[in-house]
């Protein structure tokens, strides 16, 4: 029984430690390829003009597509800081632009988040959101009066997620930097020993 009993410690010691090493480089491979795939679908049209006029392989040709794209991008805001250019922006804005369906707000929602992001992705919290006494990890968007709007992101892909309004009596706000609460999304939970700690913390000074 205690050879069985060893043997099964050592099983579990050895197949916990594989875990432990493989999961976070699974987790960044994953992390990667759905950044990757993103980027290749937005790309893959154009490298696929490439591709075919000059018959080059995809690789090149996605890297060509990409390089354009970043070009663009570049350039476009580069021109728009100039005064010719902003001057031509804002009345392509308003003459055709705006007069599009939905285009108003795409630009509202692009520029709150443009403009709200770093700020709301800074402070990290743990509330009930779910009203059943579990609580989950997430970041604060704003406040409006004792209500918070609150993004929680699923694991192990922080970039999707749900928004909550929750009470302020709900939410605890914790000293915890950004990227160790992310780290513990991407693990699945694992680290989430210092958000708790936190939390206990807080409450027990508040008390």
């Amino acid at each position: 029984m205690q050879i069985l009993s060893r043997i099964k410690s050592f099983f579990t010691r050895t197949l916990i430690g594989g875990i432990t090493v493989l999961l976070p480089i699974g987790i960044l491979i994953f992390v990667f390829k759905f950044i990757f795939d993103f980027i290749l679908g937005f790309i893959s049209p154009i490298s696929e003009i490439f591709k075919l006029s000059f018959e080059i392989n995809t690789s090149l040709a996605n890297l060509i597509a990409f390089s354009i794209i970043v070009a663009i991008c570049f350039i476009t805001g580069f021109f728009i800081t100039t005064k010719l250019g902003n001057f031509i922006y804002y009345h392509v804005e308003n003459k055709i632009l705006k007069k599009l369906p939905g285009y108003k707000l795409v630009t509202e929602t692009i520029n709150q988040f443009k403009g709200n992001f770093k700020e709301s992705f800074s402070t990290v919290a743990l509330a009930e959101v779910y009203g059943n006494g579990s609580l989950s990890t997430c970041f604060v968007i704003e406040k409006t009066d004792d209500f918070y709007t609150l993004f929680v992101p699923t694991a192990p892909n922080p970039t999707s997620g749900n928004i909550f309004h929750v009470h302020e009596s709900k939410v605890t706000i914790l000293d915890v930097k950004v990227d160790e609460a992310m780290r513990s999304i991407l693990a699945v939970g694992a680290g989430s020993k210092n958000l708790i700690n936190k939390y206990k913390t807080k409450k027990i000074k508040n008390n």
